[in-house]
């Protein structure tokens, strides 16, 4: 397998381990100590934030797509230009999204009850400058190291800064600091141990980088096209805690969020294996050997299913014991909510199963062809979720996603097979299928002959280490037969 895919496969996983470790710690923590609605504020401005980042406009991502090709043939000077051009938009986007967080941070505090208006908008602030540097400093240096296949650095530093910010944390916490002054410093650590680190990581290594380089117009032509798949991304991620906000309390949205940080670590780690291919399938499509591409790209997108399956598959078996043993000191909201688990994992899969198709999309630059199609799923998830929230509370936030995901998954599906890749549908919903009924299998034999009381965190891990054995088994002989096959291959050749 190529060096470079290892590379970032290897430090991404790490990366994804070490963060929904530190993730897992910090929320008992802040709920025992400042309760479910501070968290549930912190979670919704997360949100709010996110949203105010589709000023971005797909700067970042046409930017990534340009460069691949540069960097592919070598060429400093066009490299320079589309860095100066992502600049140049970048810096008009980051004014366009301080206003916006100034806004917010007026009006937050009158959206939500419960909680101090200043400290409310304060906190808009705080978790705002992360997002504000990058417009203005790091989001093009982190363009340029995707292109250039170096995911693992930024993995690295994301390590150190993630490490470094929950140690850190803890200790205030436990000291008795306000909830303010805490997520204050933890931006700090955060901003000095992975933003400097980037800055100087880049200084060191591209010497020839030059942002100053006058450039044209149209050299990200492409940003406005990429906008609106931007725009379905971030409403898709997004609108669930920001519809629980308007239409529900701070308590129902920390209890969403603490499910969704579960869902966000299985789907973090199940995207280990695609954050290292983006280049590289850039890359081969530069090349322009589709032979070898719909090659690479069956094993792959049979592998990735089988990551999607374990991994959530795995969250329908063990979420709820979790949740009992993680929540037991958090009393002041129920957070054992078994029909949140199930949407969760459909959502999931839904969300999931449209990666490898998404991935071809973004690397050939078909964001024009595609945009319209990507603004539906933003429509009908924002109008089933407000439908569905008024009817069954945040349960109908993951309905409507749903909707809106059932619909675009398919169409990215049929789109990419068609359009780009030219593989067979027929084969790859034969793999879905097939996998399917494995994980349905294998959840039922788990559930009844395996899997037994779980009380404890040792008892946790031994039922998650017995069922991800398990359920990987089709992953695991696929692997072992597709290399053992190409070293026979090879023995043949030599002889």
């Amino acid at each position: 397998m190529n060096t470079a895919i290892v590379r970032n496969v290897s430090v991404n996983i790490a990366a994804q381990i070490i963060t929904a470790i530190a993730g897992f710690i910090l929320p008992p923590l802040i709920i025992q100590t400042y309760g479910s609605v501070q968290n549930g504020m912190v979670a919704s401005i997360t949100q709010f934030i996110a949203y105010l980042v589709i000023v971005e406009a797909g700067i970042g991502t046409v930017s990534i797509v340009a460069l691949t090709k540069s960097l592919h043939a070598d060429d400093k000077g066009k490299i320079n230009s589309i860095l100066a051009a992502t600049q140049s938009f970048y810096s008009k986007a980051g004014g366009i999204f301080i206003v916006m967080v100034l806004i917010l941070m007026f009006a937050y505090p009158h959206i939500v009850s419960g909680v101090d208006k200043l400290t409310a908008g304060l906190m808009v602030l705080i978790l705002s400058a992360g997002a504000i540097l990058d417009f203005f400093v790091v989001g093009k240096y982190r363009a340029l190291l995707i292109a250039d296949r170096k995911n693992y650095i930024l993995g690295i530093f994301r390590i150190i800064a993630v490490v470094f910010n929950t140690v850190i944390s803890v200790i205030l916490i436990k000291s008795g600091n306000s909830f303010l002054f805490v997520k204050f410093i933890s931006v700090l650590i955060y901003i000095f141990f992975c933003y400097s680190t980037i800055l100087i990581y880049v200084k060191m290594r591209y010497k020839f980088l030059n942002t100053k380089e006058k450039f044209d117009k149209n050299t990200l032509k492409q940003k406005w096209d990429v906008m609106y798949h931007k725009f379905a991304a971030i409403v898709l991620e997004s609108s669930p805690l920001i519809i629980l906000t308007i239409f529900c309390s701070l308590k129902e949205v920390s209890i969403y969020s603490i499910y969704a940080l579960v869902f966000f670590a299985v789907g973090q780690l199940i995207d280990t294996l695609s954050d290292g291919m983006q280049g590289f399938f850039g890359r081969s499509l530069a090349e322009n050997n589709s032979e070898r591409l719909k090659k690479i790209f069956g094993k792959y997108e049979f592998v990735y299913f089988s990551m999607v399956g374990v991994g959530y598959t795995c969250a329908l078996l063990l979420t709820i014991p979790f949740m009992r043993i993680y929540t037991q000191n958090m009393t002041d909201a129920n957070y054992i909510q078994p029909t949140l688990v199930v949407l969760f994992v459909i959502a999931g899969i839904m969300n999931k199963a449209r990666i490898p198709a998404s991935m071809f999309i973004i690397a050939s630059g078909h964001f024009k062809q595609t945009k319209w199609r990507a603004i539906a799923e933003a429509v009908i998830n924002i109008s089933a979720g407000i439908f569905f929230v008024n009817k069954f509370g945040f349960s109908g936030i993951l309905l409507g996603a749903i909707f809106g995901m059932a619909y675009r998954t398919f169409d990215m599906i049929i789109y990419s097979s068609k359009r780009i890749v030219n593989n067979s549908l027929l084969l790859t919903f034969g793999k879905i299928l097939f996998l399917g009924l494995w994980y349905f299998a294998g959840y039922f034999i788990l559930t009844n002959f395996v899997i037994s009381d779980i009380e404890s965190y040792l008892d946790f891990a031994i039922s998650a280490g017995i069922s991800l054995a398990f359920l990987a088994i089709p992953a695991i002989i696929y692997l072992f037969t597709s290399t053992l096959g190409k070293h026979i291959v090879f023995y043949r050749e030599r002889i």
